[in-house]
């Protein structure tokens, strides 16, 4: 057991590790505070529902404030809250006296005195409103005794965050369902620039690449739908897709990735959705991904195929013209992200490998060489994302096996290298296999593990 009392509560993790002789060892942890006598413990939870709203939904906001200390009664509360974010919330007169609000644009701030919390007990408070413009709301709540005593030793939990997104329109089901076409791969982008999303997909069958263009939806002319009849960008059948300006005329184009003996496709966007194929790269090459990056910062996006095979790395010489850069590795690859680890500017490139592990390549000058594989076993597909908000680029697998002791899940490896971001934690529903050089914690389902990569 570790802990800290340093004069306040007794605050630990109790570690334990359970076994049913069989399986492996599966190590958890809980934390355990002792209150000292007398002491309180004030913990406060906000949720909104539902979540997401439609514009002008009626939304509730549900305040819960225990009192942890079973024999220890608070006298008073207060809690102050702020709602912030892209768009303004309109909150009904709340339904407690001791509660107001006040608006300063679209920052609406909460405060309340409230009555006492018997010890154990629970406090919940309930506000109503709701959000006319599509976008999120952010809220910031704390809670404190009123009054010197009884002192509250753990203040960790006495603040908390959510969020509330406020859509145009929230579906139960599909908005759309277009039929008949043989989907592998979608990519949106606006490619008529009339500032609205259009929609590229790749099929395997000999509808080819196709382009669904958003249009107002005929029965309600303030709605957009896709056109049910797309544009027919070329027969060839395809795996993957992506969209970029790979000739920086400020249209979107579109590439596609094949299987070996059909050949990777370009298609340049005059404008207005006029498009003209060309093949790029080399038909033998069985691909299931392909990437889009500026791999050697020259301005101009380039391509990275994940193959069966070697993965293929061509670099955009202008004009629709992409040229051999390299091939890296053996294994068969089935998805690829072009993403900055580094802090560098230059995109790393990650390998989502059917094969095995993943793989993580290091950029130096338009170069990549191997850095280091992450083990999350085979995988299908690779995306990032900066998940928690520290400005550092996560990753994301997704996987189709149920092999133990892999689950059929996907897998987030958070970055957490405080000088250089580099992937470093296994968060939600990663494997069971642990690496053992430098630690880092975890948390898969409701226990807390250590996992280790090396840092560099």
């Amino acid at each position: 057991m570790s802990a800290n009392h340093q004069g306040r509560c007794f605050c630990g993790a109790v570690k334990f590790t359970v076994s049913d002789g069989i399986a492996p060892p599966v190590p958890g942890s809980f934390n355990l505070n002792v209150l000292r006598a007398g002491r309180a413990d004030l913990a406060i939870t906000l949720t909104a529902t539902p979540n997401p709203v439609a514009i002008n939904g009626a939304d509730t906001w549900n305040f819960a404030i225990k009192n942890n200390a079973p024999t220890v009664d608070v006298a008073g509360v207060t809690l102050t809250a702020t709602f912030a974010g892209e768009v303004p919330f309109q909150f009904d007169a709340p339904s407690d006296p001791g509660c107001t609000f006040s608006v300063v644009g679209s920052t609406t701030q909460l405060s309340c005195t409230l009555g006492a919390v018997a010890g154990g007990m629970t406090r919940n408070l309930a506000l109503t409103g709701h959000g006319g413009f599509a976008g999120d709301v952010f809220a910031n709540a704390k809670v404190a005794v009123t009054g010197p005593v009884p002192i509250d030793e753990t203040p960790a939990n006495d603040t908390t965050t959510t969020a509330l997104s406020v859509a145009q329109r929230v579906s139960s089901g599909p908005a759309q369902t277009i039929s008949g076409v043989d989907a592998r791969g979608i990519a949106a982008g606006d490619f008529n620039a009339d500032g609205i999303a259009d929609l590229a997909v790749a099929t395997g069958a000999a509808q080819g690449t196709v382009v669904f263009l958003s249009i107002p939806d005929p029965a309600n002319a303030s709605r957009r739908m896709l056109a049910s009849t797309p544009i027919t960008l070329d027969p060839s059948p395809s795996r993957a897709i992506a969209v970029a300006d790979f000739n920086s005329d400020h249209n979107l184009d579109v590439v596609t990735a094949a299987a070996a003996g059909s050949p990777h496709r370009i298609y340049m966007n005059a404008g207005q959705a006029s498009f003209t194929g060309a093949n790029v790269g080399d038909p033998a090459e069985d691909s299931y991904g392909v990437a889009v990056g500026d791999v050697n910062g020259d301005g101009l996006p380039d391509l990275v195929f994940a193959n069966n095979g070697p993965t293929s790395v061509y670099l955009n010489r202008g004009s629709g013209v992409f040229e051999l850069a390299a091939k890296l590795g053996t294994a068969s690859s089935r998805g690829a992200v072009l993403v900055d680890l580094f802090g560098d500017a230059l995109p790393e490139l990650v390998l989502a490998n059917a094969s095995g592990d993943a793989a993580v390549y290091r950029n130096t000058a338009g170069a990549f060489t191997l850095e280091l594989t992450l083990p999350t076993g085979p995988t299908t597909s690779v995306t990032a994302a900066d998940l928690n908000g520290d400005k550092r680029a996560d990753l994301i697998f997704g996987r189709d096996t149920s092999t133990l002791p892999a689950t059929p899940s996907g897998e987030v490896w958070l970055n957490t290298s405080p000088s250089k971001p580099m992937p470093a934690r296994v968060a939600t529903r990663a494997a069971q296999r642990v690496p053992r050089t430098a630690t880092s914690k975890c948390r898969r389902r409701s226990r807390r593990w250590s996992a280790t990569l090396p840092l560099h």
